[in-house]
């Protein structure tokens, strides 16, 4: 570590850039987890009903690596009830998921990075 050295004086500049780093990461990675949970549960409110087996296949995943939060479902009719058909409209159920509170999520990250020094 660099050290400041003077009349009578020694100072050790000690570095925890690695430690902030990793505090930051989880603070976003388990912000990012809120978002994703909120948007999917968001996203199941407004998704077609018929059997429920849409709005309960409806999961969240967060990226660690690349910071980023993502809603799906593995059901392959998911995207005809999302975009709709030549018979059918969209019902964008993921869109509203994420759009619906939106502006509330840059809040939200700031709480979690707000808790690191607290």
């Amino acid at each position: 570590m660099p050290n400041i050295r003077g009349d009578g004086y020694d100072v050790e500049l000690v570095l925890h850039i690695d430690e902030l780093n990793e505090k930051v990461r989880d603070a976003l990675v388990t912000g990012l987890n809120a978002i994703g949970m909120d948007a999917a549960s968001t996203a199941a409110q407004f998704a077609p009903y018929k059997t429920g087996a849409l709005r309960n296949s409806i999961t969240s995943a967060v990226d660690s690596e690349d910071l980023a939060a993502y809603i799906g479902t593995d059901l392959n009719y998911a995207i005809y009830q999302e975009f709709g058909t030549s018979r059918i409209a969209g019902k964008h159920f993921l869109k509203a998921g994420v759009t619906l509170h939106s502006s509330d999520y840059e809040a939200w990250l700031q709480r979690y990075l707000d808790s690191i020094h607290n």
